[in-house]
């Protein structure tokens, strides 16, 4: 239950981010356009082409930016969970290393694994606990 709540507790940070102070203006400055227009009948005939053209192509342009930001990120993660596969394959045919080290090296490779897994999802940038688990392979 904490965990569930301390997750709802950091998106509400992480997206509470972006409301700040030219967040209110914008707000009031529509609020009071608004009245304006209403109270002085004030109208305006303007193609809704056009409006949708200003939301549309920015949109679609920023979702293109991210999915391939996206997908570049999972081909990195594929590269790295590959080359650590590879290591561990590579070991795993070795005639010359005994079943003893070999374990060893899997054990090792699957702790980078983790410590991987554990980097991308943590908030933080430090990176010194995993490549102490890389540098011990």
């Amino acid at each position: 239950m904490a965990k569930i709540v301390n997750r709802l507790k950091n998106s509400l940070i992480k997206y509470s981010g972006v409301i700040n102070y030219r967040t209110f203006i914008s707000v009031f400055i529509s609020i009071l356009a608004t009245w304006i227009s209403y109270r002085y009948k004030l109208i305006f005939n303007l193609d809704l082409t056009l409006i949708s053209v200003a939301v549309v192509f920015p949109l679609v342009f920023t979702l293109d930016i991210a999915f391939q930001r996206r997908e570049k990120a999972l081909e990195h993660l594929g590269r790295a969970k590959g080359a650590l596969s590879a290591i561990k394959y590579c070991f795993s045919f070795s005639k010359n290393v005994e079943n003893a080290e070999k374990e060893k090296i899997y054990n090792q490779v699957d702790h980078v694994k983790k410590e991987l897994i554990a980097f991308l999802f943590s908030d933080s940038n430090d990176k010194e606990n995993l490549n102490m688990s890389i540098s011990k392979i």
